[in-house]
């Protein structure tokens, strides 16, 4: 999904053009394919789905309304940047969903009924290797923006499959590959963890990272990077 930044002579396009559709939401303007997924009933797709309806359902059936007027008061407190580094402002339950998903997508658990006391973490850096003997992934901790990491740091590390090294941007989605967690030291270090995908030597894999105050709930924005396997 890209996003669009209007001009003095477009303002706003909505609609779909060939195989792209435009749209608008509280974000700001977007563009997005008309992309049919190759797996749409894979087991990683109906996981991410069932963690997206459990949470629509949390939203109204879990909280209370105070509790929900406080994740709208945090929407509100902390807008999120957009790719050209625009703030906007999105709503609660957004924020909810957002500071849930992957805790629950992968323990199943509700962890975060109250927002976080914090603003939104910084952006993680990092750099990983890939290894096509093992199809591993090697994660450097700790990563470079934090010294010493904050205590309770949660990483999330999502895997893409492997592309054409001369391929500049990841095209094939994401999966998600581990999790570690930092609470005086690492629970795993070095972090050396299975690739959801197969690869060859030569081929590039593209990684994005997460962190996440696995006590608090607050969570960084994707910092996304990639490598060339061997």
């Amino acid at each position: 999904m890209a996003g669009i930044l209007p001009g003095p002579l477009v303002s706003d396009i909505r609609g779909k053009v060939g195989e792209v559709i435009f749209q608008r939401n509280q974000g700001g303007n977007f563009v997005r394919s008309t992309y049919t997924w190759e797996q749409p009933d894979s087991d990683e797709q109906k996981a991410v789905r069932d963690t997206l309806k459990f949470l629509q359902v949390a939203w109204s059936d879990s909280l209370t309304e105070l509790q929900r007027t406080r994740w709208r008061t945090y929407a509100h407190r902390w807008p999120l940047p957009d790719r050209w580094g625009n703030y906007t402002l999105t709503n609660g339950y957004t924020y909810f969903i957002r500071v849930n998903f992957y805790h629950y997508l992968a323990f199943a658990d509700l962890e975060f009924l109250d927002p976080p006391n914090t603003g939104p973490l910084h952006i993680p850096t990092f750099t990983f290797t890939a290894d096509a003997n093992t199809d591993t992934v090697t994660i450097t901790l700790p990563p470079t923006s934090y010294t010493p990491p904050p205590q309770n740091l949660r990483l999330w590390i999502y895997v893409s499959r492997p592309a054409k090294a001369s391929l500049l941007t990841c095209k094939l989605g994401y999966r998600y590959a581990g999790t570690n967690i930092y609470t005086g030291t690492w629970q795993t270090d070095p972090w050396t963890t299975p690739a959801p995908w197969p690869f060859a030597p030569g081929e590039k894999i593209f990684a994005r990272l997460i962190a996440q105050d696995a006590a608090r709930g607050a969570l960084s924005r994707h910092h996304r990077t990639d490598t060339i396997a061997t």
